[in-house]
């Protein structure tokens, strides 16, 4: 059985619902640069949307996350 890669680990993450930071991606998904993932699915097509974080109570906290957004169809 092949091992999942690492933008598969993201997309799968994002596909439940769930948002995801740099560091949930580090220790949960083992994906180190989450920037470099987020990009490589955004050329695939997955519309990925950066969501601010609005509380930060401790410095190193994300400052950002990142989920799936919805693709809206063409105004006409």
């Amino acid at each position: 059985m092949p091992k999942e890669s690492q933008c598969q680990r993201v997309l799968g993450w994002l596909r439940r619902g769930r948002s995801l930071n740099r560091r949930q991606a580090m220790n949960r998904l083992n994906v180190c640069n989450l920037s470099a993932r987020i990009s490589d699915l955004r050329k695939q097509g997955h519309p990925i949307v950066i969501v601010p974080t609005k509380h930060r109570p401790f410095k190193l906290d994300p400052l950002a996350k990142y989920r799936l957004g919805v693709v809206l169809p063409p105004e006409k």
